[in-house]
């Protein structure tokens, strides 16, 4: 089937065997389809793959898809699809006769400027996002309703199946941690909100969706919106909960680092449909979403062999695989994660490496103390009284500018790692205002290690160049007197204690656990308001 692929490439490349001009030719692949970009019009044709989700292996079966393509994607898309296009192969392929060699689409060029990408730092971007709310809300009351489904298919088994498909890449690329992770995610998440997945179908939300709702989907022109791309290959693929559908969307905002448009369309759509439970389903449906990406990205892997689109793609399963811890740990909402704890405890190892993970953005404590060194012309590698940088003025001016990096992530509704030792009460209570004020979630994990432990460390420091922290054997003394017990944190159920020696992803199963008991007393509360 390479030779047949590469044949088509050769074909589309030839700007001579268009029957319109073209002045330049732009040919792109996925895992399942070849473009050809030949302006005013692109073609596309089907790739001769077999997945266990999708069958293209014969000349008959692409035909039929690509008909069934058309006819689907009028839905949202009317004027974009022109015709089926036929290419033949005489004396050397061409468009006008002899054995058919292969089926394809043609369609109307649809310029980058239009597309939702383009909008995303326009000050207008909220309209924009209405105008997609207005056109799939009206898609979705009129598409089909399936009304009796099985549950554990749909919700459950369908992916975990696509979880397993991952597994070889994880154990080989990253870790078995990171996979028993995402499982355990899964296996909890599903079987606490059962009964809210369960009503779905009851409750009509179930519907022949678009499936593939992503940003590069989407065009804006005008007043019109233009949704294009939707699944063909596989019914089950489109018959989905809504808010499943819209979740695509929304976790490649989040993906883009617009988290804040991410919110706007979310709420929206579930405004639009008044449904009281969508933010439940949220992030299990993100979570999934961002495997499937990874999953796309992994199957695209094993066609190329240009070592930099290689890296690439790599690259991009590692931020699909990152975005699917962030909604374990933040269940789709804002949270600052404060890493707290004596000194020597090894919280600042522990943050950076749940940071790296989970690519939350982190700042520090030692990181804010040295850049103000340094912006006052100083040198943090010159021999200074270290004592000073653990006056109160100095510390409050710390937190505060944390504060301000705080206020500035939950206002774009993104999430936060913190890495600050929190020994006073005042700062604690300060950051956790702040947090109910901007409507975050907080997280405070107290790190613990053994006093032998800590010493020794604080001892290696002495010997070690290039460290962030200025803490010492002949400070911790003097941290561990002023360094508050943390009752009251607990009493507010606001905190983790976590001994440091343990695996990160121990954390994170700690993390989960800890946010899904808070969601329960949540919607708890919620229902009986």
């Amino acid at each position: 089937m390479w030779e047949h692929e590469k044949k088509l490439i050769d074909f589309l490349m030839n700007n001579e065997n268009y029957s319109h001009q073209v002045s330049d030719i732009q040919i792109i692949q996925t895992h399942i389809s070849i473009i050809s970009i030949a302006k005013p019009f692109v073609y596309k044709f089907k790739k001769g793959v077999l997945f266990d989700f999708l069958d293209y292996s014969t000349l008959e079966k692409r035909k039929e898809y690509c008909e069934k393509e058309m006819f689907l994607n009028k839905k949202l898309c009317n004027n974009i699809y022109l015709d089926m296009v036929t290419v033949y192969d005489g004396e050397k392929l061409n468009f006008t006769g002899g054995t058919i060699f292969e089926y394809g689409i043609k369609m109307v060029y649809m310029p980058p400027e239009n597309n939702l990408l383009f909008y995303l730092n326009d000050y207008l971007i909220s309209d924009k996002l209405e105008l997609i709310k207005k056109h799939l809300a009206d898609y979705y009351r009129k598409s089909k309703k399936f009304y009796e489904i099985d549950n554990d298919k749909l919700y459950f088994s369908r992916i975990l199946h696509n979880l397993l498909e991952c597994k070889d890449y994880m154990f080989k690329e990253h870790s078995s941690e990171l996979f028993e992770m995402i499982k355990i995610f899964i296996d909890q998440y599903y079987d606490k909100n059962k009964s809210y997945f369960d009503a779905r179908a009851s409750n009509g939300y179930i519907a022949d969706c678009h499936g593939d709702l992503r940003v590069d989907h989407i065009y804006v022109f005008e007043n019109q919106i233009c949704i294009y791309d939707c699944i063909e290959f596989n019914e089950d693929f489109r018959k989905i909960d809504i808010i499943e559908d819209i979740s695509f969307l929304s976790m490649e905002l989040d993906s883009l680092n617009y988290f804040s448009a991410s919110h706007d369309f979310e709420s929206k759509i579930i405004n639009a449909f008044k449904d009281k439970y969508a933010q439940v389903l949220l992030p299990y449906y993100k979570c999934f979403k961002s495997m499937i990406r990874a999953k796309v990205n992994m199957l695209l892997l094993s066609q190329i062999t240009d070592d930099i689109k290689k890296s690439e793609v790599k690259n991009n399963i590692l931020k699909y695989l990152r975005l699917s811890l962030y909604y374990i740990v933040t269940l789709n909402k804002p949270v600052l994660f404060v890493f707290m704890g004596k000194v020597g405890s090894g919280k600042s190892t522990l943050s950076n490496l749940f940071a790296q993970i989970t690519g939350i953005e982190i700042v520090s404590s030692d990181q804010i103390r040295k850049q103000g060194v340094l912006e006052k012309g100083g040198n943090q590698d010159e021999s200074v009284d270290k004592n000073n940088y653990y006056t109160d003025q100095k510390k409050n001016a710390i937190y505060n500018q944390i504060e301000k990096n705080a206020t500035m992530k939950l206002q774009n509704h993104q999430s936060l790692v913190i890495d600050a030792t929190y020994s006073k009460k005042e700062h604690r209570d300060a950051i956790i205002n702040l947090c109910e004020e901007k409507t975050g979630n907080i997280v405070f994990i107290e790190v613990e290690l053994d006093l032998k432990i800590r010493k020794n460390r604080l001892q290696k420091r002495e010997s070690e160049p290039g460290q962030y922290s200025d803490a010492r054997l002949e400070h911790m003394e003097m941290l561990d007197n002023i360094y508050e017990n943390t009752t009251s944190l607990e009493i507010q159920n606001f905190l983790i204690k976590f001994n440091q020696e343990n695996s990160v992803y121990s954390l994170i199963r700690n993390i989960l656990s800890f946010q899904l008991e808070k969601q329960v007393k949540t919607i708890a509360h919620s229902s009986i308001s």
